[in-house]
Order: C-alpha cells, then structure tokens, then sequence
C-alpha cells in the first residue's frame, strides 16, 4: 500500500487488494477462537438487525446495509493489476494475520 501511495503512476486507478485464498465466516470464526481460546464468544448480527440499526447509526451505516448483498456470495477480488505494477505478492496466512494483529492489540 505504501509503494502505492508513493507512485504517481497510481493515482486516479482503483487497486484490488486480493486475499491469499477465500475464507467463509464460520472458518474465520474457527481460527479466531483457535488464537482466543474457545471459551471466547463471537456475537453477529443478522441483516434484519444490522437495517435496525443502520435507522439509528446514520448514514455510513445505511450505506454499509446497501452493501449486505456482497455477503450473499463469495467475493474474489483480482490482484492482477496490482501484481502487473508492484511485482509479485506474497501474502500472509489468515492464521499469521490473525496471531500478530492480536499480539499487537495485547502490547
């Protein structure tokens, strides 16, 4: 992101920031409680729940309440373009992802 922001060549594109493979919320839950500890309780909110409040919460949140319908089916992004202008990625697991953000949060 940095190497974006400090060429001039990408300004005025939009860049997809690709994942290093799909993940589904309930396996994203997996590996949260797997870092946490199981006794950890996630809590969602249904969309009928999220529209109750976005009513309350202003506009961003209404905004985000147009965008449920993503969640209805996975979403993959390309990172063709960007690998075309940086070079080749290399990404971070989910789990390393996870285990060195709550880390950080810890210290």
């Amino acid at each position: 992101m940095v190497q974006l922001a400090c060429s001039p060549e990408a300004y005025g594109h939009s860049w997809n920031i690709p994942a290093v493979a799909p993940i589904t919320g309930h396996d994203l839950e997996k590996l949260l409680k797997k870092q946490l500890g199981e006794e950890k309780q996630l809590y969602f909110i249904t969309k009928p729940m999220f529209a109750i409040f976005a009513l309350f919460a202003g506009k961003v949140m209404r905004e985000a309440l147009e965008m449920q319908y993503i969640n209805s089916e996975p979403t993959i992004l390309s990172g063709e373009k960007i690998e075309m202008f940086l070079g080749e990625l290399k990404g971070t697991s989910y789990e390393k992802g996870i285990e060195e953000t709550i880390a950080f949060m810890k210290s």
